[in-house]
């Protein structure tokens, strides 16, 4: 497996149909159909045409089976759609800003956060405004060499370079656009792409879509197997599913997994989203025919019946579906988006300046030395905060600092700061220690 990276020398143009509106639309990515093809009509110009031995073997070996060609992103693939977020901004207060189903003993999420009591809606994948443009352009008399009248097009392309911003949002330069993904197969045949010169992606060759081109090494993909034996995967592009009679289905069938895999798999939940992929074929000059695929993104979990022989390494290798060689069903590096310690840092502290001192009142009486609250009693009561199975425990600890004059009034007093959500009860005994 190789890491493959393309940096635009042009705007580019990647459409996966045709829109009634008159606008050629763009997809914000590089698909592995148009990588393999791109490398194809590359390879083609620098070998000739692959008529005839060698050259038509090492071809096929190449565009038709042995060699996968992987989706490229400008930044991360899109998150597995088994994972939530708020329906509206997260708030300080929750302790979480993602929920992930698949991690769920029961692969269901509960229906609000415990924080704020937001909805918790899947994620969808966002898009750079400023990475896509729409430009506008006439067809040409080629006799009068004026506008033709009535011939308006407007194309969406990816722009070859992209703004860069201060703080302010001033324009503070400009950075290139490149996309990176994997190509799966033989070293030897991947390397021998690393040759190939004046690559194109894209329609509008004449104009569009330049592109170089780089190969470097990459660590393998691993795959996550829960410690219940279940294994949980994520497409980082769509992929072709079929039943047994031919028709579309959403999920790879057990017998597909379990052949790949080297023992018994069963599909036992499934996070997915339809979509259709169609485009054109530049070689014979025809549409290609429209499949229906699920999009990238679409997670599963399957339970392996002996996880320390399942042949993980073989299913990366392999993808999953129909069409794989073309850049349809590739599993990605499992990404679980997360706030960074920062953000997190941040969030705890605007959460405790926002305590008011209202919300102090009731629990003042829990500084008992030294104007603030003991660490001992700070530290059950965060652990109360987190496991329901402790708030006794905590309330017993604060009777005994109240001793006999205060005790049960503070055991009470804990039990209602225990009743607040987890992150409010940590912005109080934040506020309580300071």
């Amino acid at each position: 497996m190789k890491a493959l990276t393309v940096t635009l020398r042009q705007p580019a143009q990647l459409s996966t149909s045709l829109r009634s509106d008159g606008l050629i639309d763009t997809v914000s990515h590089v698909p592995g159909w148009v990588v393999r093809g791109a490398l194809a009509a590359a390879w083609i110009r620098t070998h000739g045409a692959p008529e005839r031995a060698p050259t038509r073997s090492t071809f096929l070996r190449l565009f038709e089976g042995e060699v996968r060609f992987g989706p490229l992103y400008a930044g991360a693939p899109p998150s597995p759609l088994s994972v939530h977020r708020h329906k509206y901004a997260s708030e300080p207060a929750c302790t979480t800003a993602y929920l992930d189903a698949a991690a769920s003993g029961t692969f269901e999420k509960p229906a609000a956060c415990a924080d704020c009591g937001q909805e918790w809606v899947p994620l969808r994948p966002g898009h750079s405004p400023e990475a896509r443009h729409v430009r506008t352009s006439v067809a040409i008399d080629s006799t009068k060499h004026t506008a033709k009248p009535g011939q308006l097009f407007s194309r969406r392309r990816l722009r070859s370079t992209l703004p860069i911003r201060d703080d302010s949002g001033r324009l503070a330069g400009h950075a290139v656009a490149t996309f990176t993904g994997e190509v799966t197969g033989d070293e030897a045949l991947v390397d021998s792409l690393a040759t190939l010169q004046r690559v194109r992606i894209g329609g509008r060759k004449t104009s569009h879509g330049a592109v170089t081109i780089a190969f470097s090494d990459t660590g393998a993909t691993q795959l996550w197997v829960r410690d219940d034996g279940v294994l949980v995967f994520a497409l980082s592009s769509p992929a072709i599913f079929v039943d047994a009679e031919g028709r579309p289905t959403n999920a790879p069938t057990d017998g597909e997994l379990s052949r790949v895999l080297g023992c018994d798999a069963t599909v036992v939940k499934a996070w997915t989203r339809w979509d259709t992929v169609g485009g054109w074929h530049g070689a014979s000059g025809l549409p290609k025919p429209t499949e229906t695929v699920v999009t990238a993104g679409s997670t599963y979990a399957v339970r392996l019946a002996d996880p320390p022989r399942a042949n993980l390494a073989a299913l990366v290798a392999q993808g999953v579906g129909l069409r794989r060689h073309e850049g349809f069903g590739h599993i990605g590096h499992y990404l679980m988006p997360t706030r960074s310690a920062a953000e997190v840092e941040a969030a705890a502290e605007s959460l405790a300046a926002s305590v008011t001192e209202d919300d102090l009142l009731p629990f003042v009486a829990f500084r008992y030395a030294q104007g603030v609250i003991p660490a001992d009693l700070a530290d059950a009561i965060r652990a109360a905060a987190a496991d329901d199975s402790l708030v006794a425990e905590a309330a017993a600890l604060a009777r005994r600092y109240g001793g006999a004059f205060t005790g049960a009034r503070d055991a009470k007093k804990a039990e209602q700061l225990l009743a607040l959500p987890p992150a409010k009860v940590n912005a109080i005994v934040t506020r309580l220690e300071q």
